[in-house]
């Protein structure tokens, strides 16, 4: 994880353990709140609204987040665009943060490399939209 920049979506419970031991392990870690937080073992904290800006700098994004309104489809087509190249997605969130067809799109396009999902609307991966899109998804 050293010299990696992995952004946690939430800084909840969850996200804050998550927050650090990716700190532990060497990794930059950005998070994001919509307070003004500091956590500790997190570089950057910044708003949600922030996503695509801070999107093309990291190397791993982890949803923490609950499946609000709010957060539904927060991650979509325009953040996947903005991602690195192969960058990883970790979903222990709720899935509907993600915009299923905005991430096979995404893994189509290599764009997303290997999504972690451990929630989904169907508390499993994404339907493939296409055959073998999904054969990436732990």
């Amino acid at each position: 994880m050293s010299e990696q920049t992995v952004l946690i979506l939430g800084l909840g419970g969850i996200g804050r353990v998550v927050a650090a031991k990716l700190h532990a392990l060497g990794a930059r870690v950005v998070g994001t709140s919509r307070r003004d937080v500091t956590v500790p073992g997190v570089s950057e904290v910044v708003s949600p609204d922030r996503l695509v800006e801070v999107a093309p700098a990291v190397d791993a994004v982890v949803n923490t987040l609950p499946g609000t309104e709010a957060t539904r489809h927060l991650l979509d087509k325009r953040f996947f665009d903005a991602l690195r190249p192969g960058a990883t997605l970790v979903n222990v969130g709720r899935g509907n943060v993600v915009d299923e067809a905005a991430l096979i799109e995404a893994l189509d396009s290599g764009q997303v490399a290997s999504p972690r999902w451990t929630s989904s609307r169907r508390s499993r991966c994404p339907p493939p939209a296409r055959s073998g899109t999904m054969t990436r998804c732990w």
